[in-house]
């Protein structure tokens, strides 16, 4: 969910097509958000993931590859 879970209201108290995970922004209250949403399977918070290249090259690239692999994936779940 690519906002907070009051921009989306009643929309998402209907069963979901979800057959995986829905992963709210890092802050949000899983519980709360599973309790409004009890037809959502799956609701984890989006963390922050760790990870240390082998260089400032490959930290480049891998930040290149992520927002790139970000922007289509947003661009696809807004479809």
């Amino acid at each position: 969910l690519f906002h907070k879970t009051d921009y989306y209201g009643c929309d998402l108290k209907a069963r979901q097509n979800l057959s995986m995970y829905t992963y709210i922004p890092a802050g949000e209250n899983v519980e709360d958000t599973r309790e409004n949403y009890p037809e959502v399977p799956n609701i984890e918070e989006f963390a922050a993931v760790s990870y240390k290249p082998a260089d400032e090259s490959e930290h480049r690239d891998n930040i290149d590859k992520i927002k790139q692999w970000w922007a289509d994936y947003k661009r696809e779940a807004m479809l």
